[in-house]
């Protein structure tokens, strides 16, 4: 949300004030695409690492 906020910031009339300039369309969408490809990356490591953990370990007979 706060990342959302500062994006916004820098088109608002503001902007100057802080010193802010809007970034680039391109920038801008890969910034976004990086961002939803990390969570997704990270939610499924998750979710794999944590069904992972829930087996019982067996340790081999000697």
């Amino acid at each position: 949300m706060l990342a959302v906020v500062a994006v916004a910031l820098a088109y608002t009339p503001l902007a100057p004030w802080f010193g802010f300039v809007p970034l680039p369309l391109p920038v801008l969408a890969g910034l976004v695409a990086i961002t939803v490809l990390y969570v997704v990356a990270s939610e499924f490591t998750k979710r794999w690492l944590y069904d992972k953990g829930s087996r019982p370990i067996t340790l081999p007979k000697a």
